[in-house]
C-alpha cells in the first residue's frame, strides 16, 4: 500500500524510469512499501530490486529517516536499528 506524500531516491525505482506504465508504478509502489510482517515475500522481491541497484548506498542515506518503506534494501525497522546503533557509537 503506498504511503500518501512519500519521497522517492534517484535510481532504479524513480518516477523517471516508470514510463508512465501504471501498472509498474502500483506494483512497484506496493512492493517498496509492503508490510515487512504480514507481507515477507513482497519484501523480499522489494529487497531483490534493491540489491543491484547502483545508487543502493545514495538510496539508504536519502531514506534513513523515513518512516515506512523500503530504502537501499532496508526495512523501516532495520533503519530504525541502524539510527540507534549509530547514537549508540
Amino acid at each position: 500500500m503506498a504511503i500518501e506524500g512519500q519521497r522517492f531516491p534517484t535510481g532504479a525505482c524513480s518516477p523517471e524510469h516508470w514510463d508512465g506504465n501504471t501498472l509498474l508504478v502500483k506494483r512497484l509502489v506496493d512492493l517498496m512499501f509492503a508490510d515487512e510482517v504480514e507481507e515477507p515475500d513482497m519484501v523480499e522481491q522489494a529487497r531483490a530490486i534493491c540489491e543491484p541497484c547502483p545508487v543502493r548506498v545514495e538510496c539508504l542515506s536519502y531514506g534513513i529517516d523515513e518512516q515506512y518503506g523500503i530504502y537501499g534494501g532496508y526495512t523501516a525497522s532495520e533503519r530504525l536499528h541502524i539510527r540507534r546503533e549509530r547514537r549508540n557509537v
